[in-house]
């Protein structure tokens, strides 16, 4: 007995559709562990006053992050932590995905400079 085998002949077109439909539902690989990026905002005022010939003083006010918008670190990466139920089911991660730390709160800062 014989028997016909055919052989299905994929196209280059096809292909790329294929990959072009997978990628849309896909993240970007090479963007996959980026953070975030951040704006901050920041303002100051100084006055110079003038004191005889030789003297001068200069007040400052400064102030960081004056939105007082959160900079939130990047989630955990690391899924070797994990923990497992006696039932095999998935009891902790351990930290993989979740977001642990954030910095950048509101600061000001006042200075006196003095300059003879």
């Amino acid at each position: 007995m014989r028997h016909n085998v055919s052989l299905v002949q994929i196209t280059h077109k096809e292909v790329e559709r294929a990959r072009q439909r997978l990628a849309a539902w896909l993240p970007d690989p090479t963007q996959i562990l980026r953070g975030r990026g951040f704006v901050q905002q920041d303002g100051g005022l100084f006055l110079e006053l003038y004191a005889r010939e030789r003297w001068r003083v200069q007040l400052r006010a400064e102030a960081f992050n004056v939105s007082n918008t959160p900079h939130f670190g990047n989630p955990g990466a690391n899924v070797s932590n994990m923990i497992l139920n006696p039932d095999g089911s998935i009891r902790s991660l351990g930290g993989y995905t979740e977001i642990t730390t954030a910095s950048a709160e509101r600061q000001f800062r006042l200075a006196l400079r003095l300059s003879f």
